[in-house]
Protein backbone atom coordinates (compact mmCIF):
# COMPACT_ATOMS: atom_id res chain seq x y z
CA UNK A 1 0.00 0.00 0.00
CA UNK A 2 1.37 3.45 -0.84
CA UNK A 3 2.77 5.34 2.11
CA UNK A 4 1.05 8.50 3.19
CA UNK A 5 2.99 11.45 1.86
CA UNK A 6 2.61 15.11 2.52
CA UNK A 7 4.58 15.90 -0.63
CA UNK A 8 2.07 15.30 -3.42
CA UNK A 9 4.24 16.89 -6.16
CA UNK A 10 7.09 14.50 -5.30
CA UNK A 11 4.75 11.53 -5.31
CA UNK A 12 3.22 12.58 -8.64
CA UNK A 13 6.67 13.11 -10.16
CA UNK A 14 7.77 9.65 -9.03
CA UNK A 15 4.62 8.06 -10.47
CA UNK A 16 5.08 9.87 -13.80
CA UNK A 17 8.75 8.86 -13.96
CA UNK A 18 7.89 5.28 -13.03
CA UNK A 19 5.31 5.10 -15.82
CA UNK A 20 7.98 6.10 -18.33
CA UNK A 21 10.57 3.66 -16.99
CA UNK A 22 8.15 0.72 -16.70
CA UNK A 23 6.88 1.37 -20.23
CA UNK A 24 10.43 1.53 -21.55
CA UNK A 25 12.05 -1.31 -19.55
CA UNK A 26 9.27 -3.54 -18.22
CA UNK A 27 8.59 -4.41 -14.61
CA UNK A 28 11.51 -6.76 -13.99
CA UNK A 29 14.21 -4.70 -15.70
CA UNK A 30 13.13 -1.37 -14.20
CA UNK A 31 14.92 -0.28 -11.05
CA UNK A 32 14.01 2.22 -8.38
CA UNK A 33 17.35 3.92 -8.97
CA UNK A 34 16.43 4.45 -12.63
CA UNK A 35 12.95 5.68 -11.69
CA UNK A 36 14.42 8.13 -9.17
CA UNK A 37 16.90 9.40 -11.77
CA UNK A 38 14.07 9.84 -14.31
CA UNK A 39 12.21 11.92 -11.70
CA UNK A 40 15.36 13.90 -10.86
CA UNK A 41 15.24 12.64 -7.27
CA UNK A 42 16.95 10.27 -4.92
CA UNK A 43 15.81 6.73 -4.21
CA UNK A 44 14.98 8.04 -0.73
CA UNK A 45 12.26 10.20 -2.30
CA UNK A 46 10.82 7.07 -3.89
CA UNK A 47 10.92 5.11 -0.63
CA UNK A 48 9.38 8.00 1.28
CA UNK A 49 6.26 7.57 -0.86
CA UNK A 50 6.21 3.87 -1.79
CA UNK A 51 7.08 0.55 -0.15
CA UNK A 52 9.08 -0.58 -3.17
CA UNK A 53 8.97 -1.30 -6.87
CA UNK A 54 5.85 -3.51 -6.75
CA UNK A 55 3.92 -0.95 -4.73
CA UNK A 56 4.90 1.79 -7.17
CA UNK A 57 4.07 -0.38 -10.18
CA UNK A 58 0.57 -1.07 -8.84
CA UNK A 59 -0.05 2.65 -8.34
CA UNK A 60 1.05 3.34 -11.92
CA UNK A 61 -1.11 0.48 -13.15
CA UNK A 62 -4.13 1.90 -11.36
CA UNK A 63 -3.59 5.24 -13.09
CA UNK A 64 -3.07 3.70 -16.53
CA UNK A 65 -5.60 0.85 -16.59
CA UNK A 66 -8.29 1.40 -13.99
CA UNK A 67 -9.99 4.43 -15.59
CA UNK A 68 -10.48 2.39 -18.76
CA UNK A 69 -11.85 -0.55 -16.74
CA UNK A 70 -14.32 1.85 -15.10
CA UNK A 71 -15.69 2.66 -18.56
CA UNK A 72 -16.47 -1.05 -19.05
CA UNK A 73 -18.21 -1.15 -15.66
CA UNK A 74 -20.34 1.83 -16.65
CA UNK A 75 -21.25 0.18 -19.95
CA UNK A 76 -22.34 -2.94 -18.04
CA UNK A 77 -24.45 -0.89 -15.64
CA UNK A 78 -26.25 0.92 -18.49
CA UNK A 79 -26.73 -2.02 -20.84
CA UNK A 80 -30.30 -3.03 -21.54
CA UNK A 81 -31.55 -6.60 -20.99
CA UNK A 82 -30.05 -8.86 -23.64
CA UNK A 83 -27.58 -6.14 -24.67
CA UNK A 84 -24.74 -6.45 -22.22
CA UNK A 85 -22.19 -7.88 -24.62
CA UNK A 86 -22.41 -5.29 -27.36
CA UNK A 87 -21.56 -2.24 -25.24
CA UNK A 88 -19.09 -3.92 -22.90
CA UNK A 89 -17.49 -5.79 -25.80
CA UNK A 90 -16.96 -2.54 -27.72
CA UNK A 91 -15.32 -0.96 -24.64
CA UNK A 92 -13.19 -4.08 -24.10
CA UNK A 93 -11.89 -3.95 -27.68
CA UNK A 94 -10.97 -0.28 -27.21
CA UNK A 95 -9.36 -1.10 -23.85
CA UNK A 96 -7.09 -3.77 -25.35
CA UNK A 97 -6.05 -1.47 -28.20
CA UNK A 98 -5.48 1.61 -26.04
CA UNK A 99 -3.80 -0.15 -23.14
CA UNK A 100 -1.79 -2.76 -25.03
CA UNK A 101 1.57 -1.89 -23.48
CA UNK A 102 0.14 -1.69 -19.95
CA UNK A 103 -1.70 -4.98 -20.33
CA UNK A 104 1.56 -6.64 -21.35
CA UNK A 105 3.23 -5.11 -18.30
CA UNK A 106 0.37 -6.36 -16.12
CA UNK A 107 0.87 -9.86 -17.49
CA UNK A 108 4.60 -9.59 -16.74
CA UNK A 109 3.86 -8.50 -13.17
CA UNK A 110 1.23 -11.23 -12.78
CA UNK A 111 3.73 -13.91 -13.84
CA UNK A 112 6.32 -12.50 -11.44
CA UNK A 113 3.77 -12.41 -8.59
CA UNK A 114 2.82 -16.03 -9.26
CA UNK A 115 6.50 -16.98 -8.78
CA UNK A 116 7.33 -14.64 -5.92
CA UNK A 117 5.54 -15.22 -2.59
CA UNK A 118 6.42 -11.65 -1.52
CA UNK A 119 4.62 -10.12 -4.51
CA UNK A 120 1.63 -12.47 -4.44
CA UNK A 121 -0.21 -10.66 -1.60
CA UNK A 122 0.11 -7.28 -3.35
CA UNK A 123 -1.25 -8.74 -6.57
CA UNK A 124 -3.94 -10.60 -4.64
CA UNK A 125 -5.04 -7.39 -2.94
CA UNK A 126 -5.47 -5.60 -6.27
CA UNK A 127 -7.20 -8.62 -7.77
CA UNK A 128 -9.54 -8.79 -4.80
CA UNK A 129 -10.57 -5.16 -5.31
CA UNK A 130 -11.29 -5.82 -8.99
CA UNK A 131 -13.32 -8.91 -8.13
CA UNK A 132 -15.34 -6.92 -5.57
CA UNK A 133 -16.00 -4.11 -8.07
CA UNK A 134 -17.17 -6.56 -10.73
CA UNK A 135 -19.37 -8.39 -8.22
CA UNK A 136 -20.90 -5.05 -7.25
CA UNK A 137 -21.64 -4.19 -10.90
CA UNK A 138 -23.20 -7.63 -11.45
CA UNK A 139 -25.35 -7.24 -8.34
CA UNK A 140 -26.48 -3.75 -9.33
CA UNK A 141 -27.36 -4.93 -12.82
CA UNK A 142 -29.29 -7.95 -11.54
CA UNK A 143 -31.23 -5.76 -9.09
CA UNK A 144 -32.04 -3.16 -11.77
CA UNK A 145 -33.28 -5.83 -14.16
CA UNK A 146 -34.93 -7.84 -11.38
CA UNK A 147 -32.95 -10.87 -12.54
CA UNK A 148 -31.34 -13.76 -10.72
CA UNK A 149 -27.64 -14.41 -11.13
CA UNK A 150 -26.70 -17.98 -12.09
CA UNK A 151 -24.00 -18.02 -9.38
CA UNK A 152 -23.11 -15.77 -6.46
CA UNK A 153 -21.80 -12.42 -7.75
CA UNK A 154 -18.27 -12.98 -6.41
CA UNK A 155 -18.00 -16.33 -8.20
CA UNK A 156 -19.32 -14.83 -11.44
CA UNK A 157 -16.79 -12.03 -11.03
CA UNK A 158 -13.98 -14.59 -10.78
CA UNK A 159 -15.17 -16.27 -13.97
CA UNK A 160 -15.47 -12.93 -15.76
CA UNK A 161 -11.94 -11.96 -14.75
CA UNK A 162 -10.70 -15.26 -16.18
CA UNK A 163 -12.66 -14.73 -19.41
CA UNK A 164 -11.53 -11.11 -19.71
CA UNK A 165 -7.88 -11.86 -19.06
CA UNK A 166 -7.91 -14.84 -21.41
CA UNK A 167 -9.49 -12.79 -24.18
CA UNK A 168 -7.00 -9.98 -23.61
CA UNK A 169 -4.08 -12.41 -23.90
CA UNK A 170 -5.55 -13.90 -27.09
CA UNK A 171 -6.04 -10.47 -28.64
CA UNK A 172 -2.59 -9.30 -27.62
CA UNK A 173 -0.94 -12.43 -28.99
CA UNK A 174 -2.86 -12.74 -32.27
CA UNK A 175 -5.28 -9.87 -32.88
CA UNK A 176 -6.16 -11.02 -36.39
CA UNK A 177 -7.38 -14.40 -35.13
CA UNK A 178 -9.85 -12.95 -32.60
CA UNK A 179 -13.00 -11.27 -33.94
CA UNK A 180 -13.45 -7.90 -32.27
CA UNK A 181 -16.98 -8.75 -31.14
CA UNK A 182 -16.14 -12.21 -29.72
CA UNK A 183 -15.76 -11.00 -26.13
CA UNK A 184 -19.15 -9.29 -26.24
CA UNK A 185 -20.81 -12.37 -27.72
CA UNK A 186 -19.20 -14.51 -25.01
CA UNK A 187 -20.58 -12.18 -22.32
CA UNK A 188 -24.08 -12.50 -23.75
CA UNK A 189 -23.84 -16.30 -23.74
CA UNK A 190 -22.33 -16.35 -20.27
CA UNK A 191 -24.47 -13.76 -18.47
CA UNK A 192 -27.77 -13.33 -20.25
Amino acid sequence: MPRASTDVPTRDAVVAAAAKVFARRGFQAASLREIAAEAGMTTGAVYSNFDGKADLFLVVLEEKIDPRIAVMYDAARRAPPGGLGEGVGREFAAYVKQQRRWLILLIEFWAQAARDPKLRPKFGERHGRLRAQIAEVLGERAARLEAQLALPADQLATLLIALTNGMAVEQLADPEAVPEDLYGRALDIFLE
